[in-house]
């Protein structure tokens, strides 16, 4: 009794594994769609090679250059300082008053 049960069981199995793979609404991954053809990119020719321009030379040795400097008109005067003016803050000499209050704040 037992041995036919189980032969019926794996074949259920069997046949049970065999529709899951077989049936398109149970593959849980959609397939893709293959990727268009492409055409390669025709070769590309090799840029020649850059020619350097010639060196062009020049020669100053000839020549003679006469003149002045030419400065301001005018006196020029070094040195001047700002203007001073006094400070807008006025600064305390002796804070006595508020040391006294701190220290009385002291446990």
């Amino acid at each position: 009794m037992r041995k036919p049960i189980l032969l019926a069981s794996l074949a259920a199995l069997i046949a049970a594994f065999t529709l899951a793979e077989v049936s398109p609404a149970a593959d849980p991954a959609p397939r893709r769609a293959a990727p268009p053809r492409v055409r390669p990119a025709p070769a590309r020719r090799a840029a020649p090679p850059a020619r350097k321009p010639p060196v062009k030379t020049y020669d100053f040795t000839a020549d003679a250059i006469d003149g002045e400097r030419i400065l301001p008109d005018g006196v020029t005067v070094f040195g001047l300082r700002g203007a001073r003016f006094p400070s807008l803050i006025d600064v305390r000499g002796d804070f006595l008053h508020e040391i006294t209050r701190s220290a009385d704040r002291l446990p």
